[in-house]
């Protein structure tokens, strides 16, 4: 049996519709699996970052923050409570702007306190670190270079 006429267009329609889909999924499936992995804790909340450490100092860094977990939270809860005070400010009517701006101020506060910790975190592990170490400090190979 052929299809003829306007179920044969039909059909295609159909078929390149599904064949456009699996593309898409197929493609959202191969970015998930090629993604970079998510930055250390204090890659993301230092300003310096580790990415120029070399691995043990990165794992030094990161088990200083582990060590300090109780202040990390209260910092990133503090920083999420602000945020969430800007939106308020920011839908408030009638709007304010010295509110906003007093909240942008709050936030920023807080995000340089959250800074501060990876800062000392990374402050404290090169004070303990080897002159060896240290000298391997710069941009660090990726993996699969």
């Amino acid at each position: 049996m052929t299809l003829t006429g306007r179920p044969a267009i039909a059909a295609l329609v159909v078929l390149a519709l599904s064949l456009m889909v699996n593309c898409v999924l197929i493609g959202f499936l191969v970015a998930r699996s090629t993604e970079r992995p998510r930055p250390a804790p204090a890659e993301r909340i230092s300003v310096v970052g580790t990415r120029l450490l070399p691995p043990p100092l990165r794992a030094e860094v990161s088990d200083r923050l582990k060590s300090d977990a109780p202040s990390l939270k209260a910092a990133v809860a503090s920083v999420r409570q602000a945020r969430q005070a800007l939106v308020a400010a920011m839908r408030a009517e009638p709007y304010d702007r010295a509110a906003v701006a007093a909240a942008l101020a709050t936030l920023r506060q807080r995000i340089d306190a959250l800074s501060e910790l990876g800062d000392a975190a990374i402050l404290d592990t090169l004070d303990d670190a080897a002159p060896e170490l240290r000298a391997k400090i710069g941009p660090q190979p990726r993996r699969g270079d």
